[in-house]
């Protein structure tokens, strides 16, 4: 069913035309007066500029606003047609009118809203939750808004993909992982209640708060070096709520920022004595590398971590009514970098040589792990790879200056021998990546030509 602006601007461009020869936008919208009525025409003033400018002769705004209404054909629906101040020509709707289109559509569940003409995939990031915290009135916010827009769409016809894209990135995750690993000690050695009130004590006093936390990490670090007594099993049944789990996260944050924990040292059974302040960034490092079969423990916490926010937020979703599913839920880039993501992309890539060293996205392509001494096999998975847009992202890999890496100057010389082709993509490709690729793929040209 076509709306009442639609039909309102159909009318006045015919009337426009009718009056004058023009084809103008009449400008309908709301009337910002109720008094004179309910929609106007603004087009008026525009059209006498255009035709003073086309005749040579000043002509008068309301003059062409009353050329305009007569040639309007609105039939019912207009119970009355006015024009106030300058050329504004405002309309009332007929009641008359208004009740039989509300009954024409009482029985129909479209409600008279036709679907758009041409669907298409639209894609709505809305909510987006913070790890380890509860959500704030912005992103709550967010999910109403994001979820009304997301319900439009589809309502308009098209695809929707809702996106939550879950703030689980950073270093501030590597504070996560330490307050989990806090409360697991704390809660093995009986010590929870001394931690809750380090945490909750005044702050008057950071040296203090810095020094006994450093002890007890100490301690604890001692009792369970590896983790593997006390902290993994924990992490296969964590007892912690989101509000437990943040309070924790918040005191970890301000503990590790206090310039006395840059001078209390605590051991890793790994990486040697470490300052406090430095832990959260070395536990982020662990999170980047999840084929690491060391970092175990920390992706064991990350995904628990991420469950208990999650959990949380899909109640307050299931009590909004918010169409997000789970499997809209997207993480940062590390949730398609698990051995088995890896396993899956490497076993799912169509080149028949598959000798790429990494698989870590099949959404941003394959990339290269450090150039190793195997760099003609690595040409040849570059030439087999049948994606351009995965060969771009692997060029990037190769396109590196020589005299700042010889290895990878080895691997463009392999790449020229096992894929030729490789020289023109290189061009193609290079207005699209960074400065330093075209660089490179200048020298590559060169590098060809010479050989």
């Amino acid at each position: 069913m076509q709306t009442i602006v639609s039909k309102l601007d159909s009318a006045f461009r015919k009337a426009i035309t009718a009056a004058f020869e023009i084809d103008a936008d009449p400008l309908i919208g709301v009337s910002q007066n109720q008094t004179f009525g309910d929609y106007q025409s603004n087009a008026a003033m525009g059209l006498a500029k255009r035709l003073s400018e086309k005749t040579g002769q000043k002509a008068n705004p309301r003059a062409v606003a009353e050329q305009i209404m007569a040639k309007l054909e609105l039939g019912e629906m207009a119970q009355e047609v006015s024009i106030a101040g300058p050329g504004f020509i405002n309309v009332k709707l007929s009641p008359q009118w208004l009740g039989k289109r509300l009954a024409s559509v009482a029985d129909d569940p479209r409600l008279g809203i036709e679907k758009a003409p041409k669907a298409e995939t639209v894609v709505v990031d809305y909510s987006g939750p913070n790890i380890a915290k509860q959500m704030h009135v912005g992103h709550l916010r967010s999910t109403i808004i994001g979820d009304s827009i997301a319900r439009v769409l589809e309502f308009q016809g098209h695809n929707v993909i809702r996106q939550n894209h879950v703030g689980d990135w950073g270093t501030q995750f590597g504070r996560v992982v330490l307050a989990m690993w806090y409360a697991a000690m704390s809660e093995h050695f009986g010590q929870e209640d001394e931690l809750l009130r380090l945490a909750s004590a005044p702050k008057t006093d950071p040296i203090a708060i810095v020094h006994q936390i450093a002890e007890l990490h100490r301690k604890w670090v001692l009792e369970d070096p590896d983790g593997t007594v006390v902290f993994e099993p924990y992490l296969k049944e964590v007892k912690l709520d989101l509000p437990g789990l943040e309070n924790l996260y918040q005191f970890v944050s301000w503990l590790t920022e206090q310039p006395p924990a840059e001078h209390e040292w605590v051991p890793h059974p790994v990486h040697g004595n470490r300052k406090l302040a430095d832990l959260p960034r070395l536990v982020t490092t662990f999170i980047q590398n999840p084929s690491d079969p060391r970092n175990k423990q920390e992706m064991m916490a990350w995904e628990q971590a991420r469950r208990i926010t999650l959990e949380t937020c899909d109640q307050t979703y299931r009590r909004l009514e918010v169409q997000l599913a789970d499997n809209s839920i997207q993480s940062e880039p590390i949730a398609e970098s698990s051995p088995e993501s890896i396993s899956n992309a490497r076993a799912a890539c169509p080149a028949a040589p598959r000798m790429c060293f990494t698989c870590v996205a099949l959404k941003s392509g394959c990339r290269n792990a450090a150039p190793t001494a195997a760099t003609p096999a690595r040409a040849a998975s570059y030439a087999a790879c049948p994606e351009p847009g995965r060969r771009a992202s692997c060029f990037e890999s190769f396109a590196k200056p020589a005299a700042r890496n010889p290895a990878q100057a080895a691997s463009r010389n392999a790449l020229l021998r096992f894929a030729p082709a490789a020289k023109a993509e290189a061009i193609s490709i290079a207005p699209r990546t960074r400065r330093s690729s075209g660089n490179a793929a200048s020298k590559i040209e060169s590098e060809a030509e010479a050989q």
